[in-house]
């Protein structure tokens, strides 16, 4: 009867060292496949930002000069953007539908602008300012539209530099007759007032004239 108890007592030991066996088998394999989940989780990092660059908005400006007489219009319409500016250049007659005579563009920097006197006596031409940061350009347009000699316009600006006049252009002040415009200079050593010229749009030469304006 000992030896039986014994034998039982032995089988519930080694019952007691399985189960125990296998709950700790279980629970060690439960820890690895957290840790193996944890360790190859997604890591979660906040979204980069990139800076986005957008144009602004374009700014429209209509400048006009109706012709001495009256019967004529000169419009310059630019649309100014962030980088750059475009223009516009219509002429209208009486009862007639505008007519675009000239269109481009430029850096913003540069501006273009309509004198006063911008019309010819004859109304067959047409002069604009155009201003940079280092420079200034006359330009000459026919108000028909059409090329001078082969050209949409005359730069009176670079017509001077090209003469090789031994003075600076200072300013274009208006016409003096139907294809002259008067032209002011100053001296480049002192940058004093220089002497005055003619610019002949037909020939597209200049000349000296004896009095100053």
């Amino acid at each position: 009867m000992p030896r039986v108890t014994t034998i039982i007592t032995s089988l519930f030991f080694l019952l007691l060292i399985f189960l125990g066996t296998l709950i700790g088998s279980k629970y060690l394999l439960a820890y690895q496949n957290s840790t193996q989940t944890s360790a190859y989780q997604p890591i979660h990092s906040e979204p980069s930002l990139t800076p986005t660059i957008t144009e602004l908005e374009e700014i429209i400006t209509t400048t006009s000069q109706i012709s001495p007489e009256g019967s004529m219009l000169l419009t310059l319409e630019t649309k100014t953007g962030t980088y750059s500016t475009k223009y516009e250049l219509f002429v209208a007659k009486e009862q007639e539908d505008k007519l675009l005579i000239s269109s481009g563009q430029f850096d913003f920097e540069t501006t273009m602008e309509i004198p006063f006197n911008t019309w010819s006596p004859d109304n067959k031409y047409i002069f604009l300012k155009q201003t940079n940061q280092n420079s200034q350009d006359f330009l000459v347009f026919r108000s028909s539209g059409e090329f001078i000699k082969d050209s949409q316009y005359i730069n009176v600006t670079a017509a001077f530099k090209s003469a090789e006049i031994p003075y600076e252009l200072h300013d274009v002040t208006g016409w003096a007759a139907n294809s002259l415009l008067v032209v002011q200079t100053t001296n480049r050593q002192d940058d004093t007032k220089g002497p005055s010229y003619w610019f002949d749009v037909y020939s597209q030469k200049f000349i000296q004239l004896s009095t100053v304006f």
